[in-house]
This record gives structure tokens, C-alpha cells and sequence, in this order.
């Protein structure tokens, strides 16, 4: 019924959650003492996405598009090979794709492209930007560092974000007395629709 509160108010809630949720991905953490937004690019953050489903009272919070595809992991984060962030994926030893270039794996195409978004170049040890003789000899030791960063990130794991989770519980904090109207009210509703059907036995 398009003028069910309760379904008004869960789609209100859904919009509040996937807004907080773009924020909680936009915002600026602080990382070994430099701050460092939590997503690279706004792919997943403009594709967060809800859907109440009336019929069986379900809501469910998701991503779109190609983000779909690591959008958990960005959530829940990724276990490393040498370490546990007591998420429920994990890297697998041996796995994760190419040792550098046209071979390069999935996840290291994926950094080799965050690299060039951030516009991370190999650097000398005095910490200026290395000088390479070709374009061809530059790209090589972007994708090496590409690939040490995987090995890395595969070792450690991923940290969990909790974009989404965070965003429900502050949710529900802000609509918790809008809830308890919302169902006063259809209680309210389902009593009297009794009554008149009672009085017409």
C-alpha cells in the first residue's frame, strides 16, 4: 500500500543509510600519521544502492554495477595469508595473479590502476622521483611495484571497513522513536480494520 508508514518509513531509512554509507566511503582516515581517503575513486560509493522488498518485510543494502563484485570485501574485509582481520574471506597462499607485465594478475591490474589514480611513481631512496630512460622502463617498475604491493596486501589482508554496518547502526539510532510511532500507528490500524469487520458480524 503506497501509504503504508511502515513502508514509507523503511524506504526513508534505506535512503539514510546508503547516504551515510557514501559518507562513512568518502571520508578522510588517519594511516601511519597521514590521512588517506578510504576509497580511491567514487565507483563504489555511487553505486551503494537498498531495496525494501514490502511483501516480506525484508531490506536489503548492496552495490551496482561492477562494484557488486568487491563490494563485501571493502566490507568485510579480506584475511591475510600471515594474518587474520576475522573476516570470512581469505586469501588463498600461491593465489592472486602475474609477477609484472602483460601478464599482470587481476589484483595487480587493480593496484596498477589505483597507482596511476593516486599517482604513486617509483621513487629513489633519498625520496625524489625516479628517472627511467623509456616510457617501457617506467611502466615495468610501476607494475613491480604493483606487484610487491599485492604480495603485501596478500600477506597482511584487508582491513574491514564497515561502511554499511556502521551506517545501519547510526541509523537506527535516529529512527528508533520514528519506528516505534510507525508501528503504534499500523497496530492502531489492524485494530480498528478488526473492530469494523466485528461489527459487521
Amino acid at each position: 500500500m503506497a501509504n503504508n508508514p511502515i513502508t514509507q518509513l523503511m524506504n526513508d531509512f534505506g535512503q539514510e543509510v546508503v547516504e551515510k554509507a557514501m559518507l562513512n566511503l568518502g571520508v578522510y582516515r588517519t594511516v601511519n600519521g597521514k590521512k588517506r581517503r578510504a576509497v580511491a575513486s567514487d565507483t563504489l560509493r555511487k553505486s551503494l544502492a537498498f531495496r525494501y522488498d514490502n511483501k516480506y518485510k525484508r531490506i536489503d543494502f548492496f552495490a551496482k554495477g561492477k562494484a557488486s563484485d568487491y563490494a563485501d570485501f571493502v566490507e568485510q574485509g579480506v584475511n591475510g595469508t600471515r594474518s587474520s582481520v576475522n573476516s570470512p574471506y581469505s586469501f588463498r597462499s600461491g593465489s592472486g595473479g602475474g609477477s609484472g607485465g602483460s601478464g599482470m594478475g587481476t589484483m595487480q591490474k587493480a593496484i596498477y590502476d589505483w597507482m596511476k589514480v593516486k599517482r604513486i611513481q617509483p621513487r629513489e631512496p633519498n625520496g625524489s622521483f625516479k628517472k627511467f630512460k623509456t616510457p617501457k622502463a617506467k611502466e615495468t617498475a610501476m607494475e613491480g611495484m604493483a606487484f610487491n604491493i599485492m604480495r603485501a596486501i596478500r600477506r597482511r589482508g584487508i582491513p574491514p571497513l564497515f561502511y554499511y554496518r556502521d551506517a545501519v547502526n547510526e541509523t537506527l539510532v535516529d529512527f528508533n522513536d520514528k519506528f516505534m510511532a510507525a508501528l503504534k500507528s499500523e497496530i492502531t490500524i489492524a485494530i480498528e480494520e478488526n473492530l469494523a469487520g466485528t461489527i459487521k458480524v
